[in-house]
């Protein structure tokens, strides 16, 4: 993060910006049906230090386009309908990336591609908890927050457009589980690159 000074932001100054934080969206029921769902699947890509799982599309990062994958697979979309019903995103995602964490990574801080991807994000978080950070570039305005397992981070508004998101390395992440992350997307379909 930029100002390490930073101050934290207040829920209603949060949600004015389009930053949603919804603890315990998921059962303990859904989170082990939906991590036994992205084992079973198996595909993972090396992503950095991350691995990753992209369904739908493959956002390519130097070329900043998207590549189609192909159909979502049964459980993918049906997690991509859910997303739309229980109303964290206004139109039903099309693109969805499963993320791996190892205990102690994390990932540098970043807005997602606006060119490529829709006005909102939501993402589910699963296993182990993790420290969140939200800030506007330049300035002290920032929120840190624990994301504990089967919570869903919704972003919009202001948070999707202007503010970067990330997760720090600590030492205190290398001790634990793997965590999960679920990010359901919609594209820009002028961004998909012709096959």
């Amino acid at each position: 993060m930029e100002n390490s000074r930073a101050t934290q932001m207040h829920d209603d100054e949060l949600r004015r910006i389009g930053y949603i934080y919804l603890p315990e969206a998921l059962t303990p029921a859904e989170q082990a049906g939906l991590v036994e769902a992205i084992d079973k699947e198996g595909r993972w890509e090396q992503d950095y230090e991350r691995l990753a799982q992209r369904h739908g599309y493959r956002y390519e990062y130097k070329s900043r386009t998207l590549t189609r994958t192909g159909p979502l697979a049964p459980w993918v979309r049906s997690w991509a309908e859910a997303a739309h019903e229980r109303r964290w995103m206004s139109s039903r995602p099309d693109q969805v990336t499963v993320q791996w964490y190892e205990p102690g990574t994390g990932i540098a801080d970043h807005c997602d591609d606006r060119q490529c991807f829709g006005p909102e994000i939501a993402t589910i978080s699963l296993l182990a908890p993790c420290t969140y950070r939200l800030h506007y570039p330049g300035s002290k305005q920032a929120h840190t927050q624990v994301l504990e397992p089967g919570c869903v981070v919704l972003l919009s508004g202001e948070a999707r457009a202007h503010w970067k998101h990330d997760i720090p390395k600590t030492k205190a992440t290398r001790i634990g589980t793997r965590r999960l992350s679920v990010t359901f997307r919609t594209v820009d379909s002028r961004r998909v690159r012709a096959a």
